[in-house]
């Protein structure tokens, strides 16, 4: 894997962090939207992609993320991720088709 590659997939581009291009926050979950920059039949492309996690204090005091969620932490999700959704949807990039059936 070539030096470039690695820094996109560990978040950097160019040897800088990446940042992500929007963020939607309910209580303690947090959905992130991001750019990604990859290969697609030899050409360089760009796709957005999300992640989510919720944050919470341990008991030593140290702030922990994690990708499980209780019951009540799911409609937060749901809010968060569909904020994600429409922000995705019309800053998509030419050609990319952003919503896709499964039937």
């Amino acid at each position: 894997m070539n030096t470039q590659m690695n820094e996109r997939m560990n978040g950097q581009i160019n040897g800088k962090m990446n940042r992500p291009k929007a963020r939607f926050q309910a209580g303690s979950v947090t959905v992130a939207v991001w750019e990604n920059e990859f290969e697609f039949n030899g050409k360089p492309t760009r796709a957005l992609r999300a992640s989510i996690e919720r944050r919470f204090k341990a008991k030593d005091g140290q702030w922990k993320s994690s990708s499980t969620f209780s019951r009540n932490d799911l409609p937060l999700a749901i809010h968060c991720m569909q904020k994600a959704f429409d922000y995705m949807v019309p800053n998509g990039f030419a050609g990319q088709k952003e919503v896709r059936r499964y039937e």
